[in-house]
């Protein structure tokens, strides 16, 4: 089993910037929503950072992203469980113009 390094404490300023002060260009983005208080935490934090160009979206998107990598291992077992217990709706059949496929009892369409 893979043993995932424990990210380091950040302490410091320098620290800081240099683990979350990425700014992050997103040419395909989608939106999230958040808590009022997060997003002016995160715009608070990102405008202290200005003189680094980090965006809110940059900010959140490295600090998901340690979230994500930090927990992979946990986070990969309720993602396996969740597949593995779910079943599969078989697919209805359609027709080249993409109009459902009516068969009858014996089988013929």
């Amino acid at each position: 089993m893979k043993t995932k390094k424990k990210a380091p404490e950040i302490t410091t300023k320098e620290e800081y910037i240099k683990e979350f002060g990425r700014d992050i260009r997103l040419r395909k983005r989608k939106a999230i929503y958040v808590h009022p208080d997060i997003h002016d935490r995160l715009e608070c934090i990102a405008h202290s950072l200005k003189a680094h160009n980090i965006s809110i979206s940059a900010l959140a998107t490295v600090i998901l992203m340690r979230h994500i990598n930090t927990h992979s291992p946990v986070l990969e077992k309720i993602i396996n469980e969740v597949v593995d217990n779910t079943t599969t709706v078989p697919k209805k059949e359609t027709a080249s113009d993409g109009k459902p496929v009516n068969k009858s009892e014996n089988g013929a369409a």
